[in-house]
């Protein structure tokens, strides 16, 4: 059932990136990337498995790698609205890769995750453009 759930998963986020593509305005993208968010978050007022923090993870790492790829032909302001989302999952895993001991089995994969996010965020942030975009727009 499971394997079932990953492959839906990933039909799904595939589906959402070929929209992404095919997005013309930056309001397009920005409803796909918080559609792609939702894939990066856990179930908020329940318990989780493992097995989902994995798939969750995983999920996260490989949308931020594709969202990465892609970064460089992105709107500012839509750049700045995936990295405040990125900025959240970093924390998330972080959380997870700084307890003491791996209860979840997942502290590599968070790590990845924090590394995947980091290599998006020094990407936009080699444009001195766009910083000065943030910096003049947050100002």
């Amino acid at each position: 059932m499971f394997e079932g759930i990953k492959a839906l998963r990933n039909r799904a986020i595939d589906g959402l990136l070929a929209l992404f593509d095919g997005s013309a305005s930056e309001r397009e993208k920005r409803e796909v990337v918080s559609a792609l968010d939702e894939a990066t978050r856990l179930p908020g007022r329940t318990s989780y498995s493992n097995d989902l923090l994995q798939l969750t993870l995983e999920d996260t790492k490989r949308i931020t790698e594709l969202l990465t790829q892609r970064a460089t032909e992105q709107p500012y302001g839509l750049l700045e609205h995936i990295e405040h989302d990125m900025w959240l999952d970093y924390w998330m895993a972080w959380k997870l890769a700084a307890e003491e001991h791996d209860t979840s089995g997942c502290q590599q994969l968070a790590k990845s995750v924090m590394k995947a996010v980091i290599a998006f965020r020094d990407l936009i942030n080699a444009d001195p453009q766009y910083v000065r975009y943030k910096g003049l727009k947050n100002y």
